[in-house]
């Protein structure tokens, strides 16, 4: 997938919603090397990898199949933000939803 982080850039200004609870989170800017992103119901700001998305991405987990289990289990450091890496990496085609 070498193309991942740049369709991931190119969501920089979008609002998305989660998949589960529908909770509205905008992604504020993606850089070279992390993503930060607004929660809309508290107005925190949560920031994400890209080496970590790129270590579940080559984890060898199926991600037609991929859970927010998986998720926490690949990606440690984004653990609380589970329901933001999967809504992410759905909106992207990766996973199906």
């Amino acid at each position: 997938m070498r193309d991942f982080w740049q369709r991931v850039q190119a969501l920089a200004g979008q609002t998305l919603a989660t998949t589960a609870q529908h909770r509205l989170f905008s992604i504020l800017s993606v850089d070279a090397n992390e993503l930060w992103l607004e929660l809309h119901s508290t107005h925190k700001k949560r920031w994400l990898r890209r080496n970590d998305f790129e270590v579940l991405l080559q984890s060898g987990v199926d991600l037609k199949r991929l859970t927010r289990a998986d998720i926490a289990e690949h990606m440690p450091n984004a653990r609380f933000n589970t329901a933001y890496v999967y809504t992410i990496l759905a909106h992207l085609g990766i996973i199906d939803n």
